[in-house]
């Protein structure tokens, strides 16, 4: 039997699993504390301050190449025109508009057999990132261990495009690799 205290009223209110800061899907970013605050505050029960001024996207992307035929050094790179291209990727066939899009290269060099996959993950863009801070192109990519191994000296590589983002800024973030492709 449940004990009841006097006077206790349970609530009708639905619970939400952000709890009582509930995330805006189009202004979050990949933590709750980024949430864009357009005016006004969330009171004096906000257990931190919230950031203003952080705009984010997730940025679409298409594979060009993903494979075990790439530079024989590791390579992160954002190419922006034909002349930034690494000379290491003359055998990848690449077919971009430089005029309207960029390429993501991740290689992560030599490795002893053919069980290592490249992935980048995804991409994030920020922009008005505050103190003068230009836009910033976050790669987030992984390497993960495949099935199926053959004893072959391998160059994983992973090439994709995607639109002509603005700013020089870009940083490569590796993430663990927990899948396993098959």
């Amino acid at each position: 039997m449940k004990n009841k205290q006097a006077g206790h009223k349970p609530s009708t209110k639905a619970a939400t699993k952000d709890g009582p800061f509930p995330l805006r899907a189009s202004k979050d970013g990949p933590f709750p504390m980024w949430t864009m605050v357009k005016s006004g505050s969330y009171g004096k029960d906000a257990p931190f301050p919230m950031l203003t001024g952080l705009y984010w996207e997730r940025v679409s992307f298409q594979t060009l190449y993903q494979g075990n035929r790439g530079p024989k050094r590791p390579v992160q790179a954002a190419v922006k025109s034909r002349s930034d291209l690494p000379p290491t990727l003359s055998e990848i066939p690449i077919d971009v508009d430089f005029g309207q899009d960029e390429v993501i290269v991740v290689a992560l060099g030599e490795r002893p057999n053919n069980g290592y996959l490249a992935q980048i993950d995804q991409i994030l863009y920020y922009t008005d990132r505050g103190e003068g801070k230009g836009p910033l192109t976050m790669v987030q990519f992984s390497e993960h261990k495949t099935t199926g191994v053959l004893d072959v000296v391998t160059y994983p590589v992973h090439v994709v495009k995607l639109r002509k983002l603005a700013g020089q800024d870009v940083e490569f973030v590796p993430v663990q690799g927990t899948a396993t492709k098959h």
